[in-house]
Parts: structure tokens; C-alpha cells; sequence
């Protein structure tokens, strides 16, 4: 939930707030985090909505793109 105050509380740019989603995927993929996040009554719970792949793909560097094809291919949770 801190990592979720976070997000919905903080001025990330747009690939931070993609890498964030990404976590939360990670964490808990079958949460619904904006909702989660709406409960809270977190100041912007659209920040935790899905990750899209396709989006984070239109706006990550390499580096961020083989970060997510690194973990795709060996994929862990915690």
C-alpha cells in the first residue's frame, strides 16, 4: 500500500509511471490497483491503472526494454 501511495501521490513522468504499473503487475497481477487505489482515497488512482506493454514498448529506452524482455524470459514474482 505505500508503494501504491507512491504512485498515486507522486509526479512521476510517464515511463515512471509505466515502471510502477509494471511492479504492481508483478506483485499482483489479478488486483485491480485503481480501484484499490480509490478505496484509499488516493489523490490520483488513475496513475495505478494496467500495464500495457504495447504503451511502455512507445515510450522506454532500450535499457527499460530489455529490463521487461529480461524478466518476460525468466519471469519471477515475489
Amino acid at each position: 500500500m505505500a508503494f501504491l501511495g507512491w504512485l498515486c501521490s507522486t509526479g512521476l513522468s510517464h515511463g515512471e509511471l509505466l515502471a510502477a504499473r509494471f511492479v504492481l503487475g508483478v506483485w499482483n497481477s489479478q488486483a485491480d490497483w485503481e480501484h484499490e487505489a480509490t478505496l484509499a482515497g488516493l489523490p490520483t488512482p488513475a496513475a495505478a491503472k494496467r500495464f500495457d506493454l504495447l504503451e511502455a514498448a512507445s515510450v522506454w529506452d532500450r535499457a527499460h526494454l530489455d529490463a521487461v524482455q529480461a524478466w518476460l524470459e525468466a519471469p519471477f514474482w515475489p
